[in-house]
Formats: structure tokens, C-alpha cells, sequence
């Protein structure tokens, strides 16, 4: 029987000392400044990100930060806009057996887009595999499942009365991914809404009837070798208004600016790219566990 690539990773590995212990780390910083007659806007953003990758364990470490300042002047009347965001995440994935996974998220943010002065989340998590993971290298069909409490201080006054939330969320997705000869499918749909209720002006909402149902997938054509064609679409509808939103109403200026998150009922989103990849067999030792849902 022939042995995969993932096979073959696994026993160059287990042969050859790995000075990093399989730690992996991206480290990126970018900043740009832009200035016309009537306007300037500055930007700069930062994010790391360590991984530790084996057949039993998976660790994401990540930081992230966003700032943004635009200013207009048209005719002396002067606007100014901001956007900051940043936030500190924690992923880990635990092996079970063929079919199972479970593990946990935590998360840390500040978010002025969102509305979040500071978010902290923890989700644990659990992921059933309808094939063994191993054989993931051409299909994979798993149902993935989280849940846990956002405690939530908000910027402005959310949607609901209380200025501070201790919200139950959870979530259920199912992904599918199939792997061709001439290129990968993927395919994702997930549901989630709050397990606890909100009032506002001595009216009560119901968690469960606050949701969201998302659909999306992509597509990968191998054109020649490590040069693909990727094409993705995503969609996703919205009922009821989510606690995060401010209850302010927006302007034509937020609108336009898209600098604050405002309340939606459907969205749709496409992207076509082009990437070249290479390198080593070796630097990506299959784990898909989570994979679908990876924070």
C-alpha cells in the first residue's frame, strides 16, 4: 500500500530532531498613510501568530491589532473617523480518537467597529467526524459544535438596557471538504444564537430567537503544480438585532464609512485569488481537527 504525504511527514518527523518542538511562528506588521486635498487618512496594524501542530495536540496562539484615523475637510466643515480594534486569542485541540475532538477557544478584544470596550469570551468545543480523521486527506464531513459565556462591556449603549452583558452563546456547523486530483471543495453551514434573554423598554427577547444561519464554501483549481485558482463565496441571515449593536441610530456618515457594525438582516460576500505555494512536503503535518471552525 502506498504511504500518503501525511504519513510520510509524520515519520520524517518523528526521525528528526525539530529544534522548534513544532512551534511555527508569523510575526507581520503593515502601515500605510494617504493624503489628497480633502482628506488623510493614516492606518497600521499589526499581528502574530504561534502554532503547535502534531497528531494528537493543536495549539493556536494569535494577536492582533487595527488603527485607523481618517479625516475630511471639504469646504471647512471637518469629520473625523476611527476605527481600533485588537485582541488576544487562544485556540487548543485535543485529539480524542478517529472520530472525535474536543477542545476549547478564549478570546480577549477590544473592538470599536463591534462596539466591545472589552470582550472576553471562552468557548469549549466539541467535533464529531463522520470519517476518520486520517483519511481527511481526501474527505472530511464533520459536525462541530461550541459553546460558552461572553462577558461583554460595551462602548456605547448596546441594543438592550443592561450596559454590560454576561451573554450565553453557542454555535453548531457542519463542514465538508473533498479533495480531487484537480483541486479541493469545501463546504460550510452553521447556525448559532444566545441561550439567555434581553429586555428592552420592559419588553423581553428571547436568545433563541436571536440568530444567525450562515452558508459559504470554496473552491481550489489546480491550474499547474502549487499554482491554483481559489473562488469563495459566503452568505448569511440574521434575525433579530444582536446585543452588541449600539441602540443609537446611525448616520448616513456610518454608513458610508462602514467604521461601526450596524444591525443586518442578509449579507453576501465572493472572492476569486490566485496563489502559488511551495516548499517542503514536510511543513504541514495533517491535523484537521477543527479545521472548519478554527478560531
Amino acid at each position: 500500500m502506498p504511504v500518503s504525504k501525511n504519513d510520510q511527514a509524520l515519520n520524517a518527523l518523528s526521525t528528526k530532531k525539530d529544534k522548534w518542538n513544532f512551534w511555527v511562528f508569523n510575526l507581520g506588521f503593515s502601515g500605510n498613510i494617504e493624503s489628497d486635498d480633502f482628506s488623510k487618512s493614516t492606518r497600521l496594524s499589526g499581528r502574530l501568530r504561534a502554532t503547535r501542530v502534531t497528531d494528537k495536540l493543536k495549539i493556536n496562539l494569535s494577536a492582533n491589532f487595527f488603527r485607523s484615523n481618517t479625516t475630511y475637510n471639504i469646504d471647512g466643515d471637518i469629520s473625523k473617523f476611527s476605527n481600533n480594534n485588537a485582541g488576544l486569542y487562544t485556540t487548543v485541540v485535543k485529539s480524542l480518537n478517529n472520530h472525535w475532538s474536543a477542545g476549547g477557544y478564549t478570546g480577549i478584544s477590544h473592538s470599536t467597529y463591534s462596539n466591545y470596550d472589552f470582550q472576553f469570551t471562552f468557548n469549549p468545543a466539541l467535533e464529531y467526524s463522520f470519517f476518520p480523521y486520517k483519511e481527511a486527506v481526501k474527505k472530511s464531513i464533520t459536525i462541530f459544535y461550541r459553546i460558552g459565556p461572553q462577558l461583554n462591556n460595551f462602548i456605547d449603549s448596546g441594543f438592550y438596557d443592561s450596559p454590560e452583558h454576561v451573554i450565553f452563546q453557542h454555535t453548531l456547523s457542519l463542514n465538508v471538504g473533498f479533495i480531487q486530483k484537480w483541486g479541493n471543495v469545501n463546504f460550510n453551514a452553521s447556525w448559532d444564537n444566545f441561550l439567555n434573554s434581553f429586555s428592552k423598554d420592559s419588553i423581553v427577547f428571547k436568545g433563541k430567537n436571536i440568530n444567525t444561519f450562515s452558508l459559504g464554501g470554496n473552491i481550489e483549481i489546480r491550474l499547474v503544480k502549487g499554482l491554483t485558482l481559489e473562488l469563495s463565496s459566503f452568505a448569511n441571515f440574521t434575525k433579530g438585532i444582536y446585543p452588541n449593536i449600539p441602540r443609537k441610530s446611525f448616520s448616513r456618515d456610518d454608513l458610508l464609512t462602514r467604521n461601526r457594525q450596524y444591525a443586518t438582516q442578509k449579507g453576501l460576500s465572493t472572492y476569486i485569488g490566485i496563489n502559488y505555494r511551495f516548499g517542503s512536503i514536510y511543513n504541514n503535518v495533517v491535523n484537521p481537527r477543527f479545521n472548519g471552525s478554527f478560531f
